[in-house]
């Protein structure tokens, strides 16, 4: 509904540019065109027995010609169009002028089945899941630390509701950074979660025990931990696609590093009798070198 539509962007847009956090407020507006709708007369069609195929036929004759036959030129085919002269294109008074034959046989002027209806109409019709949309942009203003996300939430909680009140079909959705961003969240939960079963499953045949994969996998928080605070280091409180794929990345090589503490561990507490505290920390004093090689090579065959 167009002019439910255009009430909503307006409240919208009012209700927008009353908070102090943003800015530049504006509603999308697509370039608009005159356009002339022909309209048929039904009455007229049945009085003179005109058919609707034949008006469209001989309209599409005025505008882009018809193909009557094609000949041959050479070694290409040329069509040979019958239509009306470039200049009479031009005015719609000669169109109306123009003549459709009936079921009978005679010749009908088309001003009297045809109306002319003159409207100024967007050029293109912007939609989202088949339904029309109207988009309503907006910055957030300088020095204000509030994250598109926040913003979001914000406007979801104060305006939205309201709005919906009024306007019970209105569907009223974000687009942009903040779709992109919950989208990423969401399947960078699931990824984890697939990731994290799909590498037990692999420990659990390499170590040949439901618990000892429990001791890798415990070093994939504190990876991610380190993921978040080198995020916030970088004053950035938003993960995107890429941030994504490279912690899922980092889980890998987290992993590749406890495997090569754990497995040597493993194996020493086999041949020694010593404390355990003291084979694990005179295993972790030859591991130094093994784990930064795995990681290093890693990072420098991922980082083209």
């Amino acid at each position: 509904n167009d002019k439910k539509r255009d009430e909503i962007t307006a409240i919208l847009e009012k209700k927008l540019k009353s908070l102090p956090k943003l800015i530049d407020v504006e509603v999308e507006e697509p370039l608009k065109k005159k356009e002339y709708i022909l309209n048929l007369k039904q009455s007229n069609l049945i009085r003179y027995n005109v058919t609707p195929s034949n008006i469209t036929t001989v309209l599409r004759t005025f505008v882009e010609g018809s193909i009557l036959y094609s000949i041959n030129k050479g070694d290409e085919e040329v069509d040979v169009r019958l239509t009306v002269p470039e200049l009479d294109k031009t005015n719609l008074k000669e169109l109306l002028n123009l003549r459709v034959e009936n079921k009978q046989g005679q010749l009908i002027y088309l001003r009297n089945i045809v109306e002319i209806e003159e409207v100024t109409r967007p050029v293109n019709i912007a939609r989202n899941n088949y339904k029309r949309t109207t988009m309503v942009y907006a910055n957030i203003a300088e020095k204000v630390k509030s994250t598109p996300l926040e913003m979001a939430e914000e406007i979801e909680n104060k305006i939205f509701p309201e709005i919906t009140n009024q306007f019970s079909s209105a569907i009223l959705l974000f687009k942009g950074e903040i779709e992109d961003t919950r989208e990423s969240q969401g399947e960078f939960r699931n990824s984890i979660i697939i990731v994290v079963v799909l590498i037990y499953m692999v420990l659990i045949i390499m170590f040949n025990s439901l618990t000892k994969p429990f001791l890798v996998l415990s070093i994939v928080p504190f990876g991610l931990a380190g993921v978040t605070l080198i995020l916030f280091g970088h004053g950035m409180s938003i993960f995107g696609f890429f941030a994504v794929i490279g912690a899922l990345g980092m889980i890998g090589v987290v992993v590749n590093d406890a495997i090569v503490m754990i497995d040597k561990i493993d194996k020493t507490m086999e041949i020694k009798t010593d404390h355990p505290w003291h084979v694990i920390a005179k295993v972790s004093s030859t591991r130094l070198r093994p784990v930064l090689l795995t990681t290093l090579t890693t990072v420098v065959g991922i980082l083209p």
